[in-house]
């Protein structure tokens, strides 16, 4: 019920936001940015029809060690509710979750033949979607 109100509030706030008219005698700002010298590989991996993207944070150094370990401890309160996420969608995907990992960690056999690649396109999309 409180997920169905928050989508709702969510949908009419983008509503009104795009609905919003913008005056046409104001003068459009200029931006100036900054070229840094060394480019940043968002792309991390593509597999499929999906690309997996990292992002660059900004201003990381600046943060507190409180505030780093803040983050990090988020992080990892994440990666555990990622696991409570794959209990409750199905009571067996835990094990299936290990069972593939399982496979591609102690594979023995040939690595580069087209079955094992599409066995990690498989694994690499249901890490993916879950």
């Amino acid at each position: 019920m409180k997920i169905k109100f928050l989508i709702g509030v969510l949908m009419v706030t983008f509503l009104m936001y795009s609905c919003k008219e913008e005056s046409k005698d104001k003068e459009p700002e200029t931006t100036e940015t900054k070229v840094e010298e060394t480019k940043f590989n968002y792309n991390v991996e593509q597999f499929a029809d999906i690309k997996v993207l990292r992002y660059e944070i900004g201003g990381w150094d600046q943060l507190t060690l409180k505030e780093q370990k803040l983050a990090y401890y988020l992080t990892q309160a994440g990666l555990s509710g990622r696991d409570i996420m794959w209990d409750q969608n199905y009571r067996h995907n835990l094990e299936i979750r290990t069972a593939l990992e399982k496979v591609y960690s102690d594979f023995k056999g040939d690595k580069t033949s087209s079955d094992w690649a599409s066995f990690e396109t498989y694994l690499k999309r249901v890490w993916f979607s879950n």
